[in-house]
């Protein structure tokens, strides 16, 4: 019985700091982990933020990186569909770099 006195005030001081790390904002995108921020050490990285296609990060935490797979070029700009069929429109220099 007195180890359980002992170790259950450590346990509830543990699962209190990881409450309390869900619920602070450490990159000040003003996003916790509670709310769904998916990356808390990225201040660029939050729900609801603009997708980059192809930079190897989920930046709207939608759960993925959205990848180009077409492009079509219209003169100085381009349209690019994602694997997901969402159309992106942009400089065609910035797909090409």
């Amino acid at each position: 019985m007195k180890a359980l006195t002992v170790f259950l005030p450590l346990l509830v001081f543990l699962v209190g700091i990881d409450a309390c790390e869900e619920q602070s904002d450490d990159d000040g995108d003003d996003w916790t982990v509670a709310q769904g921020d998916c990356d808390d050490a990225d201040p660029t990285v939050y729900p609801g933020a603009i997708e980059c296609p192809n930079n190897g990060k989920d930046d709207d935490c939608d759960g993925h990186d959205a990848v180009i797979t077409q492009i079509e070029a219209a003169g100085e700009h381009a349209l690019a569909l994602d694997d997901l069929g969402k159309v992106w429109r942009t400089n065609l220099d910035l797909l090409t770099t």
